[in-house]
């Protein structure tokens, strides 16, 4: 990166700083949960996604690359565990949920799990046709 380059950047974050401003606004874990249970009301699969995406940090693609759903740590394998298998951005890793009792809330995991409950889970979303 150029020194003119790095210069302007830097100057914006400086702005943004004394300003209070933080450069991404990240909502804060109520406003979340109040969206999430918004959606599993009104789309219980999508609901479910997109618990796991916010739960576990996980890119929206990766749902559907999780290995089993979450064990009793709540835990989940998202890839395959191979190396010269690349089937995500990060390839294989293990997520733990933050916060955990989110596992519980919006039904994450194993036999409790609402996934195995919702239909057209295993296709993903566009060989169901949702993904527009």
């Amino acid at each position: 990166m150029s020194e003119e380059l790095k210069g302007m950047v830097n100057k914006k974050k400086v702005a943004l700083l004394s300003a209070g401003e933080s450069r991404r606004p990240i909502p804060s874990t109520s406003a979340i949960q109040e969206w999430l249970e918004q959606v599993m009301y009104e789309d219980p699969l999508w609901g479910w996604v997109f618990a796991m995406v916010a739960t576990y940090g996980l890119r929206p693609h990766e749902v559907w690359h999780i290995a089993e759903l979450p064990d009793e740590q709540g835990m989940v394998n998202i890839g395959v565990a191979a190396r010269h298998i690349k089937v995500t951005k990060t390839g294989f890793r293990v997520a733990l949920p933050l916060p955990a009792d989110w596992v519980e809330r919006y039904q994450l995991g194993g036999a409790n799990g609402q996934a195995a409950a919702l239909p057209g889970f295993e296709q993903g979303p566009a060989l169901r046709g949702d993904w527009h």
